[in-house]
């Protein structure tokens, strides 16, 4: 990868916070490594190849796979997801993907290490 090249890890709140219920453990354990190995990334690749490496926060967002969700878990599921951003919405693709874009381009070459939320403001509370 040539110097200032960019490797993102797209996370999700699940990593910060518990989780009730054997359904969703493994996920946000596996949420919680990769952020972990964001973080442990950027600590060795930044100074030694000039390469920033991030992590991505996506809250909930209106993809195929969460639409069957909701379609499943019924109407009380999807006001849960909406309730949790301070926005009172589900996020979009299109949303997420300017963050995506952001972080790869070159104006964010002074983030590295670090899990940058896309949630609407859900973990605002976790995030001081």
């Amino acid at each position: 990868m040539p110097k200032g090249g960019r490797i993102i890890m797209l996370s999700s709140g699940a990593s910060k916070i518990p989780e009730n219920g054997d359904q969703l453990f493994s996920y946000s354990c596996g949420k919680a490594a990769m952020d972990a190995v964001s973080r442990n990334l950027a600590s060795l690749w930044s100074i030694k190849y000039g390469v920033t490496v991030n992590s991505i926060s996506v809250g909930a967002t209106l993809t195929e796979s969460l639409q069957m969700a909701m379609e499943m878990m019924g109407p009380e599921w999807k006001v849960m997801l909406e309730n949790f951003s301070l926005l009172k919405r589900i996020g979009s693709v299109d949303e997420v993907a300017q963050i995506v874009a952001f972080v790869a381009s070159p104006q964010a070459s002074w983030i590295t290490g670090n899990q940058i939320p896309a949630n609407g403001g859900g973990l605002s509370v976790l995030q001081s």
